[in-house]
């Protein structure tokens, strides 16, 4: 598959108005919950340019997450790095779907530099969807929090089990349109429009650092 470096100001706009109709006219309840954000995947498979796994909208994130994430913790919330890394000889599914699975204990599944540098919870997952581990629902409970923001990659995969899982414990579900990537434009405005649709509420980054 080619991957495409797509996310720019310019794009956003364009998602912006290509969403509105599925996103409906709800009103924005998920600015009264109590939210943890939860960034996927935040790790040298996804940002690293060397790596081959590198998804070129990354650089992007680069950019918005790391305000998203200092608001997050001026405002007291609790910040989940959730690292995807199957264990060696129980790759289930993730093994025989991907040639060259991310494995636990390898450098890719390690977290990117500047995410490292950052405050946050580090929780590793053996799956797609964050909720595959019992830490990562463990933490959320000690926190008390009902509801979440999802950011990061591949939103086609982690981001979107993780927010379907979400809705369906009845967590208010938040995934910023701009917060996300995946390899190309087309997976990523198909995945949105079925979050949007039924599942989450989908704000851009800045509206989400506005409202918090």
């Amino acid at each position: 598959m080619v991957r495409e470096g797509y996310l720019s100001e310019e794009i956003v706009s364009r998602m912006i108005g290509d969403l509105s109709s599925y996103a409906g006219r709800r009103e924005p309840y998920w600015v009264n919950a109590k939210l943890a954000l939860v960034v996927l995947n935040p790790i040298m498979f996804f940002f690293d340019r060397n790596s081959r796994g590198y998804v070129p909208s990354t650089t992007y994130l680069t950019d918005v997450l790391p305000m998203l994430i200092q608001k997050a913790e001026d405002s007291g919330m609790p910040v989940f790095f959730v690292r995807h890394g199957v264990i060696r000889g129980k790759e289930g599914n993730i093994g025989r779907w991907w040639r060259y699975p991310v494995y636990d204990d390898s450098k890719d599944s390690m977290l990117y530099p500047l995410f490292a540098d950052m405050k946050g919870i580090d929780i590793p997952k053996h799956r797609y969807s964050a909720f595959s581990s019992d830490t990562f629902e463990s933490a959320l409970k000690m926190y008390g929090v009902n509801g979440l923001i999802v950011t990061g990659v591949l939103l086609d995969l982690s981001v979107l089990s993780t927010a379907l899982d979400a809705f369906d414990r009845d967590y208010t579900v938040v995934v910023p349109l701009d917060g996300v990537a995946t390899l190309t434009y087309d997976l990523h405005m198909s995945t949105m429009k079925i979050l949007a649709h039924g599942s989450a509420f989908v704000p851009t980054v800045e509206e989400v650092i506005s409202a918090i």
